[in-house]
């Protein structure tokens, strides 16, 4: 997907026109965010590598820690 693309698709999905905001969307950033959320549902990380043709586990780095992860990982620490 080219950079032009999706800053076109940023500003029609979300009205996001400033040069700074638009530089953030980037084909790194698609990729970093299917991970998070293949993540997120509980995807193995061989499913991430798998589904986002990683070839090693640098995927890892882009994990986010967000709301979803950090209750499972909550009821992940109630239950051991």
């Amino acid at each position: 997907m080219s950079p032009q693309l999706l800053k076109e698709a940023a500003t029609a999905a979300h009205n996001i026109t400033r040069k700074v905001d638009l530089a953030r969307f980037t084909a790194r950033s698609i990729r970093v965010r299917a991970c998070v959320l293949l993540h997120s549902q509980g995807a193995t990380a061989e499913l991430i590598k798998l589904r986002l043709r990683w070839r090693s586990d640098a995927f890892m780095l882009y994990l986010r820690n967000i709301i979803a992860l950090a209750e499972h990982h909550r009821d992940v620490l109630r239950n051991t």
